[in-house]
């Protein structure tokens, strides 16, 4: 299958997952939250990471099902993230630990319904870790690996937020995908 198409139809399947997070931040932020994905990219992202960024990882296991998400934002965009869904007043008052629950909590939501759709898609059930905040010292080898990758867009209150969404997949689980997706174009 041509990696143009695998890519697509990751988008197609990405989209899916950042609506229902859309539809989850909504319900607890009380405000019309719109996320959007755009063109999917194969390649090293390491570089982005010059910047200060934080990263947040989420691991999954399923039969012939093994991949790690990762959901990354710049700092700076985050404080705007919280200021526009509390009040630049409240986000000037967040302790370092609050920053960190918040931006787990987001990355949660956002990558937890994205696996849930991959789930969906591949019939599988899923173990998941919990997700953690990883750095380039405790994982160097970001730096140089190879990722599906995205930026993600939020519009809430018309102002726009973005992050990136990064997924590393075992070669089994890329296979498993490219497989249904096979199955899916040839039906």
């Amino acid at each position: 299958m041509p990696e143009e198409k695998i890519l697509n139809s990751l988008k197609e399947i990405l989209s899916l997952g950042a609506i229902q997070a859309g539809k989850v931040l909504e319900e607890l932020s009380g405000m019309t939250v719109e996320l959007r994905i755009t063109k999917i990219y194969k390649g090293v992202f390491g570089k982005k990471f010059e910047k200060q960024y934080f990263l947040m990882r989420q691991r999954v296991n399923g039969k012939s099902f093994n991949a790690s998400f990762y959901f990354s934002m710049l700092d700076t965009e985050f404080l705007k993230f919280l200021a526009t869904l509390d009040s630049s007043d409240a986000v000037r008052d967040y302790q370092e630990y609050d920053l960190v629950d918040s931006f787990l909590e987001v990355g949660n939501i956002i990558s937890g319904n994205v696996i849930a759709v991959f789930a969906d898609f591949l019939n599988l059930e899923l173990e998941y870790e919990l997700p953690t905040m990883v750095t380039f010292e405790m994982e160097p080898e970001l730096m140089e690996k190879e990722f599906f990758f995205t930026k993600v867009y939020f519009e809430i209150k018309e102002i726009e937020v973005h992050g990136y969404l990064l997924l590393a997949f075992s070669k089994e689980a890329y296979s498993a995908i490219v497989k249904k997706l096979g199955e899916i174009i040839n039906d």
